[in-house]
């Protein structure tokens, strides 16, 4: 496997890893979802190297506007922040 190749498998594994939210004990299948799509992406040529071409970039789908009466909806996804408790003094 091509450095070019490995490195841009990590990152993949790695936006995987921070997409599901960031879970202990899952590093292998994110690895692999990543093999799997990088390969997808880029097939190995004859010579046993892979396409230099780099994935395009995926757009993000517009924001829905609250109607009126509506509260805007938080981003799914993202955990909250935890906050620290208070200690009595």
């Amino acid at each position: 496997m091509s450095q070019d190749v490995e490195r841009r498998i990590r990152e993949r594994a790695y936006q995987i890893w921070q997409e599901k939210g960031c879970p202990d004990g899952s590093d292998h299948e994110h690895w692999f979802l990543a093999e799997q799509e990088v390969a997808a992406v880029a097939p190995l040529k004859a010579d046993g190297k892979a396409d230099a071409k780099k994935p395009a970039a995926k757009k993000a789908a517009p924001a829905k506007a609250a109607t009126a009466g509506e509260a805007p909806k938080p981003a799914a996804g993202r955990k909250p922040r935890a906050r620290k408790a208070a200690v009595p003094a």
